[in-house]
């Protein structure tokens, strides 16, 4: 199983780091500025994303009286995981598509739940 696992990871990793250098190697961003491609690769994509998510729950709840039911949670899963996938992107172009974001955030996922274990034995406590 643990095999199988790092495999995963290292796939992943693999994968990410890929798409994330394919996308720097477009014309359209060797054209950009850095910082046009930090600002379009991260904040106004995942907000790009955030609307299909958006999107998505609308039509999967049938809010919208004229479209109706349009949408699955199939489809909102698969915009969730759009959303992580654009930001884990957006940190491998960050950090120069060395293949370190899963592992940053394997990091900080530790670091989450120390924080929340540790508020959960305070509150115990008090």
């Amino acid at each position: 199983m643990e095999d199988n696992l790092g495999e995963a990871f290292l796939h992943l990793t693999m994968s990410i780091q890929a798409m994330s250098a394919r996308i720097d190697a477009e014309p359209i961003n060797q054209q950009n500025t850095p910082l046009e491609n930090l600002l379009l690769r991260g904040p106004v994509k995942i907000g790009e994303e955030l609307g299909e998510l958006n999107e998505a729950i609308i039509g999967m709840t049938g809010q919208n009286p004229r479209k109706g039911f349009t949408h699955t949670q199939y489809d909102v899963d698969k915009e969730l995981l759009d959303i992580a996938l654009t930001a884990l992107g957006t940190y491998e172009h960050r950090h120069g598509n060395n293949g370190s974001a899963l592992a940053a955030l394997a990091i900080h996922v530790a670091g989450v739940r120390d924080r929340q274990t540790r508020y959960d034995e305070e509150k115990a406590a008090s």
